[in-house]
C-alpha cells in the first residue's frame, strides 16, 4: 500500500502543461519547498536562492539563464510595481557597502532574492532548507540589518535577451538529468565556460545571534562552486557539546526529565 508516485507525477505534469507561464513559475517554485539549501546549485534536489528562481524561470518559459540575485535584479526583473498574478520576486538590496562573505557588497547590491508563489507568499531558499514563508517574515531580518526590500516583475523580453546571450554560469552537472535544454548534454557545459559576471554577490555571511535559522544568509555563486564546511559534522559536534554541558549541569539528567 502507498502512493503510486509515477501516477501522481503524471497528474501533476498534466496540470502543469495546461498552465500559463506565471502559474508554471509559481508551481515549480512551490515544488522546491523542503529541498535542502545548496550553495551554487540549481536542481530539484538542492538550490540556492537565485538557482531556485533561474530553474523555475526555465521550467515556466523555456528560457535558460543562470546568474546571481543581483544580476537578475538589474537585468531581468526590472518591472516596477508588478501586478498580482505576474512573475514577481522580492530582492533584498544593501543600503550601504557592507561585508558580505569574503568581499564587500557595494551599496545597492541585491544579495538575496525570494520569488512569489502567491499573494504575500514567497519561496525563501536559504539554509537549512527552502521554505514557503510570508513576505513580511522573510523581510523583517533584512530590513533590520541594512537592506531594503524591492519587489520587481519579470521583463520577459529582457529574459529572452539574456537567454540568447548565453547568460549561464556554472550549471550543475546533473542539471541535464532533470531538464532538457534542447541542445544535448554538452551544450550547458559549453555555455557554463562563458565569462562570469564581474562580481558574484551572494556570499554566505555569519548570522547574528538573533537571526532565525532560515532567515537571511543569502547564497554564493562566485564563479565556481564550493562548499563551506560539513554541516552534518558541525551539527553532530554541537549536539555532543550540548549533551556534555547538560551532563555537567544536571548530572546526566535532562532538564525536566527523570
Amino acid at each position: 500500500m502507498g502512493v503510486r508516485w509515477e501516477n501522481v507525477a503524471e497528474a501533476k505534469r498534466s496540470r502543469f502543461d495546461r498552465m500559463g507561464e506565471a502559474q508554471k513559475f509559481e508551481c515549480f517554485l512551490a515544488m522546491q519547498a523542503g529541498a535542502p539549501y545548496g550553495w551554487g546549485e540549481e536542481n530539484p534536489r538542492a538550490s540556492d536562492c537565485s538557482g531556485a528562481v533561474c530553474m523555475s524561470l526555465f521550467a515556466a518559459t523555456g528560457l535558460l539563464v543562470r546568474t546571481t540575485a543581483d544580476d537578475l535584479f538589474r537585468r531581468a526583473f526590472t518591472v516596477p510595481n508588478p501586478s498580482a498574478g505576474s512573475i514577481r520576486a522580492a530582492f533584498y538590496v544593501t543600503r550601504e557597502a557592507r561585508p558580505h562573505g569574503d568581499r564587500t557588497a557595494p551599496a545597492g547590491t541585491a544579495t538575496h532574492v525570494a520569488a512569489f508563489v502567491g499573494d504575500n507568499v514567497v519561496l525563501n531558499s536559504e539554509r537549512p532548507v527552502a521554505r514557503l514563508r510570508r513576505l513580511e517574515d522573510v523581510s523583517r531580518w533584512h530590513l533590520n540589518n541594512g537592506h531594503d526590500v524591492v519587489i520587481r516583475g519579470l521583463d520577459r523580453a529582457a529574459l529572452e535577451g539574456l537567454a540568447r546571450a548565453g547568460a549561464v554560469w556554472g550549471l550543475d552537472g546533473i542539471f541535464s538529468h532533470y531538464f532538457d535544454t534542447g541542445d544535448g548534454e554538452a551544450a550547458p557545459q559549453a555555455v557554463a565556460r562563458a565569462k562570469a559576471p564581474p562580481m558574484r554577490t551572494e556570499e554566505p555571511r555569519p548570522a547574528p545571534a538573533e537571526k532565525p535559522a532560515d532567515a537571511g544568509g543569502g547564497e554564493n555563486s562566485a564563479g565556481r562552486k564550493k562548499y563551506y564546511g560539513n554541516s552534518k559534522a558541525r551539527n553532530a559536534l554541537a549536539r555532543f557539546l550540548l549533551g556534555l554541558v547538560s551532563w555537567a549541569l544536571f548530572g546526566g539528567k535532562r532538564r525536566g526529565g527523570a
